[in-house]
C-alpha cells in the first residue's frame, strides 16, 4: 500500500505544473525492477534501495540539485538567446528595409538614367536626320553653313 502511495504522490507531482520540474528521488525497499523502470518512466530522477547509506542518499541529492541547477541556468541562457534572437531578427528586418528602399532609389535612378539615354538617342538620330535633310535641301554641310556664318 505505501508502495502504491509512493506512485500516486509521484504520478500527482509530476501531473501539478507548478511541481512538475522538482527532481524526485524515490526510495523502494525492492531490488531494481520493472517496478522501478515505471518510476523513471514516470519522471523519478532517482532512486535509491532500503537500506540506503546516508553519504548516498546526501550524493544523490547533490547530484540530483547539481542537475536541476544546470537545467535551470540552460532554461535561463535560452530565454536569453531567444531575446537576442527576436532583436536581432528586428535588426535584420530593419536592414532589409533600407535595402529595399535604396534599391528602389537605385532602380528608379536607372531607370531615369535610362529616359535620358533614349532622350539623348532620339536627339542624336533627330541632329543625325537634320544633316541628312539640310544637305539634301541645301546642298551644303553644317560646316559649311558655319563657314558663311
Amino acid at each position: 500500500m505505501l508502495q502504491k502511495s509512493g506512485h500516486d504522490l509521484l504520478r500527482l507531482i509530476k501531473q501539478n505544473p507548478n511541481t512538475k520540474d522538482i527532481p524526485v528521488i524515490f526510495l523502494t525497499s525492492s531490488a531494481f525492477s520493472e517496478n522501478e523502470v515505471w518510476l523513471f518512466e514516470t519522471g523519478a530522477s532517482d532512486y535509491i534501495s532500503k537500506p540506503f547509506k546516508t553519504y548516498e542518499l546526501l550524493a544523490r541529492i547533490r547530484a540530483q540539485l547539481n542537475i536541476k541547477g544546470m537545467q535551470n541556468e540552460l532554461i535561463l541562457k535560452n530565454r536569453m538567446l531567444q531575446d537576442r534572437e527576436f532583436h536581432l531578427q528586428q535588426l535584420v528586418n530593419e536592414k532589409i528595409k533600407e535595402i529595399e528602399q535604396i534599391t528602389l532609389t537605385m532602380v528608379s535612378a536607372l531607370e531615369s538614367e535610362k529616359k535620358q539615354e533614349y532622350i539623348t538617342t532620339k536627339i542624336v538620330i533627330f541632329v543625325v536626320m537634320f544633316k541628312k535633310i539640310d544637305r539634301g535641301l541645301l546642298g551644303w554641310t553644317i560646316k559649311e553653313k558655319l563657314r558663311l556664318s
